[in-house]
């Protein structure tokens, strides 16, 4: 250790000034070395808060060490824990001590496993809660009380081992830091009402409520207390949700708030007031069970905006279970759950912690198979328990609940069973038959063949095509073939048949270059196909035509029209496919009703 010509202090502080504390091009190792002197030497003197500060500052000259910056955070933490533990600190130095452990802890998140991050928050937001609760019975200051317990407070320290709170009148939002290179340091923090509603300990977030109900004076807080009250009592989830949302929807910025320097923050209105007012819509399917595919609708368009900006981990996993579940009452159910759980995937980092994730997942994996089965075997399905078991998953989750699965299922059930009953395939011919741009029709036929895993695919269509609009390497019964695709749009007329007739003449005059393909095709085939049928002055010719090619030049051709085409999927089980393509490339599914809303998450 590099012995520090000035106090711990007056060397962090003269360290702030001199670098400015963001993330470089490269990791500095003198500065970090700096840093780690200093922090070695406030915890020598049993400053373990100020050591652990110190070493997060760390992060921003190791930036680009991923090593470093791990040794680094798990030295803080180490440092914060010990302070924890530490009898002889003050309450508000161990609550420090937690806020910051806690917060920087987030900051590292791709330290730690998730499910493991989530249980040590949850840990250390539950002891931050009651620490304050504990603060608050002794403290004999209303204001104090009040900050402890609803509103949340400023902690103030100078580095010296001096802390002090500031109790502003308006309610704190989120987390904030600011003024070490002056000398001392404020950490903004929520209040134990705020901490334990953030973890889902109603209970706790209730009993708090209670010893301080005076200090609710803003639409947010009273919207939280309210809402609270129908997460306890599922009877009256319909009226609090509703009332909740009606508070959060008043809380807008005014000019008497601002010039008074009180925080605000949009939240409640984009978010919660819709999140509370489709919750209070859900709730009401256990009163009213045969309106569950309307309500389920409904509460689904309520959340529409609350996919970006703000976020919440309980509002989208509760928008993207309102999809499914919508999907599962319109159709299409399982290629539903399929998208929304990959998108959920993809993006859970960004909801932060929340117990809700896993059980969506599970009802999500539930209802791609159970639905799934439904689409590919529907006589093995009326064997299967698969639609029950996504019911039973759906029960679990928090955010819904078993009294709204039991309320939900009869409409499920009739569902599945018109499902069953229908297997209603038309829409496909509607929708192939409606594609007029031959270049989109190239692109879907494309996905469906790659559908199949072939061997070699690719669209060939231009002006060195020699009338190869697509070329396929297939195996089929142990023979490599080699098919040549002109594609057209519609019905074949005798004068389209003219323009494709020498196309496909042209086929088999020019090799496909070898180069691409992984093995030598042991035989080759050409292929008309159209989303329309050969008008009836063309059959004849065209039929002539193939056998005269097959006599004369030994070369096979056949053609697929539009049943051929459904044929084809369906035989090749290519359905999910189909539903996958016509999404990619913006093809409205063309059916005999309205389409359902569609799932966005």
């Amino acid at each position: 250790m590099v012995h520090l010509p000035d106090s711990p202090k007056q060397s962090f502080v003269d360290f702030l000034r001199s670098r400015p504390t963001h993330a470089g091009e490269r990791p500095d190792p003198e500065s970090v070395d700096r840093l780690r002197d200093i922090a070695k030497a406030w915890s020598d003197e049993g400053q373990h808060f100020y050591s652990g500060y110190t070493l997060c500052q760390t992060r921003y000259y190791a930036w680009g060490d991923p090593d470093l910056m791990e040794s680094c955070a798990l030295s803080a933490f180490q440092e914060f824990q010990i302070a924890v533990g530490d009898p002889s600190i003050t309450d508000l130095e161990r609550i420090a001590s937690l806020w910051m452990w806690n917060v920087e802890m987030g900051m590292y998140d791709w330290l730690f496993d998730p499910v493991k991050l989530r249980n040590v928050h949850r840990a250390l937001e539950s002891e931050l809660a009651q620490s304050l609760v504990q603060l608050a019975k002794v403290s004999p200051d209303q204001a104090a009380r009040e900050g402890y317990l609803i509103r949340g407070f400023h902690l103030v320290t100078d580095f010296e081992g001096t802390w002090t709170t500031e109790f502003p009148k308006f309610e704190i939002h989120g987390t904030g830091m600011s003024g070490p290179g002056t000398g001392s340091l404020l950490l903004t923090v929520q209040s134990a009402f705020q901490r334990s509603v953030s973890i889902g300990d109603y209970v706790a977030a209730d009993n708090i409520a209670v010893k301080c109900s005076e200090a609710f004076t803003t639409h947010g807080l009273l919207g939280w207390r309210v809402a609270v009250k129908g997460l306890l009592n599922s009877s009256e989830a319909v009226e609090r949700f509703s009332e909740a949302a009606a508070e959060f929807s008043q809380d807008v910025p005014d000019d008497a708030r601002q010039a008074a320097g009180m925080s605000w923050s949009g939240a409640n209105i984009h978010l919660w007031a819709k999140y509370f007012s489709a919750r209070s819509t859900v709730a009401e399917i256990v009163r009213t069970p045969s309106m569950a595919a309307k309500l389920v609708l409904q509460a689904r368009e309520v959340l529409d905006g609350t996919e970006s900006g703000l976020v919440s981990p309980q509002v989208t996993c509760f928008r993207i279970v309102l999809s499914v579940l919508n999907r599962i009452l319109s159709g299409d159910a399982d290629i539903a759950a399929a998208r929304a759980k990959a998108a959920f995937l993809q993006s859970s980092r960004l909801f932060g912690w929340d117990e809700n994730e896993e059980l969506v997942v599970e009802f999500l994996d539930h209802v791609e198979k159970a639905f799934s089965e439904l689409r590919r075997e529907p006589a093995m399905a009326l064997l299967s328990t698969g639609v029950r078991d996504a019911l039973d998953a759906l029960g679990r989750i928090p955010l819904v609940g078993v009294e709204v699965a039991s309320a939900i299922g009869p409409a499920v059930a009739q569902r599945t069973f018109a499902n069953l009953l229908s297997q209603d395939h038309t829409w496909m011919y509607r929708t192939i038959e409606s594609i007029n741009d031959e270049r989109v029709l190239q692109q879907l036929i494309l996905r469906l063949i790659q559908g199949r895993r072939p061997l070699y695919a690719q669209i060939r269509h231009g002006s060195a095509e020699y009338g190869k609009d697509i070329v396929v390497l297939v195996e089929e019964n142990n023979e490599f073939v080699l098919q040549m695709y002109q594609v057209k749009a519609g019905d074949i007329s005798t004068s389209v048949w003219r323009t494709a007739r020498a196309e496909l003449e042209e086929m088999f005059l020019m090799d496909v270059p070898p180069v691409q393909l992984p093995i030598e095709p042991t035989r080759q085939e050409g292929i008309l196909i159209f989303n329309g049928h050969l008008n009836t002055h063309v059959e004849p010719v065209v039929d002539k035509w193939i056998a005269e090619q097959k006599r004369a030049y030994g070369r096979p051709f056949r053609i697929m029209h539009l049943e051929m085409i459904v044929d084809w999927i369906m035989g090749k089980g290519l359905l999910v496919e189909l539903r996958h393509a016509l999404e990619e490339l913006d093809i409205p599914v063309v059916n005999r009703h309205p389409p359902a809303s569609d799932v966005t998450d």
